[in-house]
């Protein structure tokens, strides 16, 4: 069996062919719009060369014992680092990688990694970083709807492409989508990561966002970290990679949270959730 520590040099490998099959009746159609990002069909998953540089990396990734799939387990069996497992439309996608490393304030930076497509335990194909990416891949994120996310596997996590199943066969990676759904629909959020909370802020009020009430009444916690407090602080730690939370409201009944990291800020994720 090929043993690899990268599932994109394995692929560009002639005996690699052995391993890449023509896609069969049942295991879909792979295609990808995204520069960087390959889809492909895949036969069989070759056996990785996995490696943690340091005990407390541990975290960054899922042990064999807590993996629930069997796909996830055969991933691991074939020495891979799992990081997420995720049924979905009638598949098991794994992410896995090569490479895991802890940071600071408990980061993880994710290496070699791919998200391969499961029925059962047939491997059916797999989305990997080819030689004209950028970011490696980290893991696989389900969202609301009918999408799942890739996201890279720097500090913090950032989105790389959204994955779709369309007529039960077609597996494509797409573009990250310009705005994400919660509450089943009821709200969408536009796409706002990589804002500064500034800039994020006034395109939250744009669409009738305010400042979470609760947060702003006598709560003065950041009140040091910015020039001119922002209202909406719920949280802000002044070590590390400078995490803050940020706190906004709709209609009274749709609640939003925006997290930050760095001097500058910068928006890395977001949540929505609904009374």
């Amino acid at each position: 069996m090929l043993q690899v520590h990268s599932l994109r040099a394995a692929l560009s490998l002639v005996c690699i062919l052995a391993f890449v099959g023509i896609a069969d009746a049942d295991s879909g159609t792979f295609a990808s719009q995204v520069e960087g990002l390959s889809a492909v069909a895949l036969a069989e998953l070759p056996d990785g060369k996995a490696r943690s540089d340091d005990p407390a990396s541990e975290h960054c990734t899922m042990p064999e014992k807590e993996l629930l799939t069997p796909a996830g387990q055969l991933v691991a069996t074939r020495n891979w680092l799992v990081t997420a497992e995720i049924e979905h439309a009638g598949y098991t996608f794994v992410s896995f990688v090569g490479h895991a490393e802890s940071g600071t304030s408990g980061s993880c930076y994710l290496r070699d990694g791919n998200v391969a497509v499961f029925q059962g335990t047939k491997i059916l194909g797999v989305v990997y970083a080819n030689n004209m990416a950028t970011r490696d891949i980290g893991l696989v994120h389900a969202l609301e709807g009918d999408r799942l996310r890739i996201f890279d596997g720097g500090y913090p996590n950032m989105p790389l492409a959204d994955l779709q199943v369309i007529d039960d066969d077609l597996i494509i990676v797409g573009n990250v989508s310009d705005r994400d759904s919660f509450c089943g629909g009821r709200v969408s959020v536009p796409n706002i990561r990589d804002l500064e909370i500034h800039d994020a802020r006034r395109v939250l009020f744009s669409e009738g966002w305010t400042v979470d009430p609760t947060l702003s009444e006598g709560d003065d916690r950041g009140s040091g970290l910015f020039p001119h407090p922002l209202p909406e602080t719920d949280s802000c730690m002044g070590t590390g990679l400078g995490f803050c939370s940020f706190g906004y409201v709709k209609h009274g009944s749709e609640h939003l949270r925006v997290g930050t990291v760095g001097e500058g800020y910068r928006v890395t994720d977001f949540s929505a959730w609904c009374e």
